[in-house]
């Protein structure tokens, strides 16, 4: 099965792409949310989740130690949408909202028939600093600007080398002035 994913930072447009896109196919469209499934597991006290979200906030993990609990994290949830969203018919476009982020999530899917088409939707270099302004101005429950600095120093790399090793997957740079549309 093929399906395309829709990558980006924070607030760079991916809800507004999706949701362009849901308007303009109808019913031919399925989202499936890596980060609502999260929260989900989370909600349900799911056990393998509560074990990931305690260690990470009592502990000071190492970088690598951050990065490889993350990644097993990762690979659970996406496990757990696997074995939710992929079974039985599926609509025309199955668009992954916001993963796989790296290329052992890449990896995975692959493992589980599942080949992955990239869009990431990216904001210009030189835009970077009023970008990170303008995001942290949102009224969000998360920290906008911790998880954009994140992701401008290791995420984006990750997705980058991700994008290089897929064919048919495309990088689009936005600006962070532009209108949403």
């Amino acid at each position: 099965m093929t399906v395309w994913a829709i990558v980006g930072p924070p607030g760079v447009g991916k809800g507004t792409f999706l949701n362009t896109l849901k308007a303009v196919l109808k019913d031919g469209l399925k989202c499936v949310s890596f980060g609502d499934r999260c929260r989900q597991l989370v909600k349900v006290e799911d056990p393998f989740m509560m074990e990931v979200v305690d260690t990470m906030k009592r502990t000071q993990l190492g970088s690598l130690q951050r990065e490889n609990l993350t990644l097993q994290r990762n690979l659970y949830v996406t496990a757990q949408l696997i074995e939710r969203e992929f079974t039985g018919s599926l609509p025309n476009m199955v668009i992954l909202d916001n993963f796989p982020r790296s290329i052992p999530e890449l990896q995975f899917l692959a493992e589980h028939n599942i080949d992955v088409r990239c869009i990431m939707l990216d904001i210009y270099d030189h835009e970077a600093v009023h970008y990170v302004e303008r995001i942290s101005r949102r009224k969000r429950g998360d920290n906008a600007r911790l998880r954009i600095q994140e992701y401008l120093l290791s995420t984006r790399h990750s997705m980058n080398d991700m994008i290089e090793t897929e064919r048919n997957s495309i990088r689009i740079e936005v600006s962070a002035d532009a209108s949403p549309e």
